[in-house]
């Protein structure tokens, strides 16, 4: 039995595959990737790893422990910038690795001194085989999630998601600004986020003043939707009801 009632048993992994069952997890992503990790200092092999799910326009959410965050701030800057989703929990100490079709759960930090020196176990869920265990698994990353908090470019633990200013400049990057939140989606959804990684995000007041703002600066349609991260008939619809 494991996360409540089930006679599905999960897959145990011993201490010398971890490290390649995650990076297996993270390269096999094709719709979402969640990495909840207290402590994050990735080797090598996993930042490409992560890379090439972010390049390939795959939703990325990296969620670390509250007061680790400025000690990992120059390893999460990299990934912030290529569009990931940055949260952080006041004493995290889970270790949950989260793609649409498997899970690992265990006791190894994305940490290259974890993967090499420490003795770690894990267990892995597959939605395949084991339905019901993996649905439960993703409800607690689902919950660990929401009560996550994200975290600022500059590096710090915002009370709430970064605002935006009144005037923005199109060389903030916007699509880290407003983030990617929805990751419930239709595969023609899944396949418009290959090209277009904030397509059919619900759209805000915030982000709305922004296409107003940047219309203004007679930036056209697609300008707009490339900062954005958006499709260009959906700015282009907002706009004709703009003005």
């Amino acid at each position: 039995m494991f996360f409540g009632r089930s006679d599905e048993i999960p897959s145990f992994i011993p201490h010398s595959k971890i490290s390649s069952a995650v990076q297996d997890l993270i390269e096999g992503a094709q719709r979402e990737l969640v990495l909840v990790t207290p402590y994050f200092k990735p080797w090598n092999h996993l930042q490409n790893a992560i890379r090439g799910r972010l390049e390939a326009r795959i939703p990325v959410a990296l969620i670390v422990r509250e007061d680790e965050v400025t000690k990992t701030a120059a390893h999460l800057q990299p990934f912030a910038a290529a569009g990931a989703q940055l949260l952080c929990l006041d004493r995290l100490h889970a270790k949950l690795y989260l793609s649409e079709q498997c899970a690992v759960l265990t006791s190894m930090n994305l940490v290259e001194t974890s993967a090499l020196n420490s003795w770690e176990c894990a267990l892995q869920i597959k939605a395949s085989d084991s339905p019901t265990l993996f649905k439960q698994f993703e409800e607690q990353v689902k919950a660990i999630r929401k009560s996550a908090k994200p975290i600022s470019s500059g590096g710090t633990a915002a009370a709430q998601p970064v605002a935006v200013a009144p005037t923005p400049k199109p060389e903030v990057n916007l699509i880290l600004h407003f983030g990617i939140r929805k990751t419930d989606l239709k595969p023609e959804m899944v396949e418009a986020r290959r090209t277009y990684p904030r397509a059919y995000e619900p759209w805000g007041d915030e982000e709305l003043d922004a296409v107003a703002e940047l219309a203004r600066r007679r930036l056209d349609a697609e300008t707009i939707a490339r900062l954005l991260g958006r499709q260009p008939s959906s700015v282009e619809r907002k706009l004709k009801e703009m003005f």
